[in-house]
């Protein structure tokens, strides 16, 4: 484990999708600095993280989000004055700029499938609800503007066609990219969206008042259930770590927590991050590292991913059900890799009935599961590519060389 700090304050970070670039990662930074950086060290071995320099460029204002291309040879940048623009990753040349990208302050960024359809390469959301698609190699690049959703797009993640955006007006919208409209806005939740994680059967929503909102994939107009994150409020970003496994985190709360999926099982912590909260989560390509970003800290830290794995158990709802009444999990089980904090484990025996109670429904509604999947699966990584970014030079952000 290891936290690598920076002089400045660290905004966000963008890991790499190629898994033959999967050493790279783009780090922006609040007075407006772009960097990209290399990780190295073995995971494995000693469980150490260095990070190595390669380039930094520097923008007028702030930056928001960083995005990379599927191949990892562009890498995109929102910022607070509302640009957009690319990076040629391997000089650091800025290729094109779109100086007045949103109408309000852009959020979040998300590629598009390999091939999409009508060129669409990337899609943006802003502070106002607005969701932009691009296609970058075009001279007018805006392909569509989305306006049905009231207050700022906090996650843009993408389910099979659909390009699913979460808000802080309490709704989950459901773009179909390939037809370009809308295909459903979900129900009105108790609190603001913020993060999303799209799994093999369900969608996990983390809401601003700490719970995790389920969905069925595909189906977004209601949940299926709430679940309890163990976070007093915010669950701002949500990682699937395998099948059944998610990772969670609060950006106001320092704990890296484990939720257990199918049946729903709250773990306990894989770790801690600062003092003021964690704000990005992400796994690299390569399955080597969990990355987080701690902004008040002006760190981030790298947890080798494979010790997690390992010692969290694969729990199943038939299981679950056997088990009734009996601790799953022994207390000393995650000595070494648990920060008790005296909550991890308490909801353990609360929640002991939900694996029963999925089995006897017959149906699907419940995403603590049912018991017929047996097989144990790897988490399937989307393969994005966003095609090469045709070279224009922009007139937006001064850049120092």
């Amino acid at each position: 484990v290891m936290d690598h700090d920076f002089d400045e304050l660290p905004t966000s970070f963008a890991v790499s999708p190629s898994e033959a670039h999967p050493d790279l990662l783009g780090v922006g930074f609040i007075d407006g600095k772009v960097r990209l950086m290399k990780i190295s060290g073995d995971a494995e071995e000693d469980g150490k993280a260095e990070l190595e320099s390669s380039w930094d460029r520097q923008q007028k204002r702030s930056v928001r989000q960083l995005l990379f291309s599927a191949e990892a040879d562009t890498l995109y940048t929102l910022s607070m004055n509302k640009g957009l623009c690319s990076y040629d990753v391997e000089t650091g040349k800025r290729t094109r700029v779109i100086q007045q990208a949103h109408d309000a302050k852009p959020t979040c960024a998300v590629r598009l499938p390999v091939n999409a359809w009508h060129g669409q390469t990337i899609a943006t959301g802003d502070e106002e609800g607005q969701v932009r698609t691009w296609d970058w190699r075009a001279k007018e690049p805006i392909i569509c503007t989305y306006e049905e959703q009231q207050e700022a797009v906090n996650a843009l993640v993408m389910d099979g066609t659909l390009l699913l955006s979460a808000s802080s007006d309490g709704t989950l919208a459901a773009y179909e990219v390939r037809r370009k409209k809308l295909s459903v806005c979900s129900e009105l939740n108790h609190s603001e969206l913020m993060s999303i994680a799209v799994t093999k059967k369900f969608t996990y929503v983390g809401a601003g008042d700490g719970h995790i909102e389920v969905f069925k994939r595909g189906m977004y107009g209601n949940i299926l259930e709430r679940v309890e994150s163990g976070f007093e409020k915010s669950v701002s970003s949500l990682v699937e770590l395998r099948r059944g496994l998610l990772l969670t985190a609060s950006d106001e709360d320092s704990a890296l927590r484990l939720l257990h999926t199918e049946p729903n099982k709250r773990l306990g912590e894989a770790g801690r991050h600062g003092d003021g909260g964690v704000d990005q989560l992400a796994t690299t390509v390569d399955a080597k590292w969990i990355v987080s970003l701690a902004s008040f800290d002006q760190s981030i830290k790298f947890i080798p991913l494979q010790p997690v794995l390992e010692r969290v158990p694969v729990l199943r709802s038939d299981s679950a059900k056997k088990k009734k009444g009996a601790k799953v999990i022994s207390e000393n089980f995650f000595d070494g890799l648990i920060n008790k904090e005296g909550d991890g484990d308490d909801d353990e025996e609360e929640e002991d009935e939900e694996g029963e109670e999925g089995d006897d429904s017959g149906e699907d509604s419940d995403a603590s599961g049912d018991g017929e999947e047996e097989e144990q699966e790897e988490g399937e990584e989307e393969e994005e590519d966003d095609g090469e970014v045709e070279d224009e030079d922009g007139e937006g952000d001064e850049e120092e060389e």
